[in-house]
């Protein structure tokens, strides 16, 4: 994946205000799933989707800037 392709796929996930608004939670501090469902409307299934979704970009970022 390339450089350009890894920045539009982070913006891209941070582009989702539920998205946004999950990380904003986890930056204040670590919470387990069921306390993240607790603040949203959407499913406990759909808040897993959001996470899966960072970590796929993350994972991909952190391998491709630290090789």
């Amino acid at each position: 994946m390339t450089e350009a392709a890894i920045k539009y796929d982070i913006f891209q996930a941070i582009a989702d205000p539920t998205r946004r608004s999950v990380l904003q939670l986890l930056a204040a501090s670590d919470r387990p799933i069921s306390n993240i469902t607790e603040h949203f409307t959407i499913s406990r299934t759909a808040v897993v989707k959001h996470l899966k979704i960072y970590c796929k970009i993350f994972f991909q970022f952190s391998v491709n800037y630290h090789m």
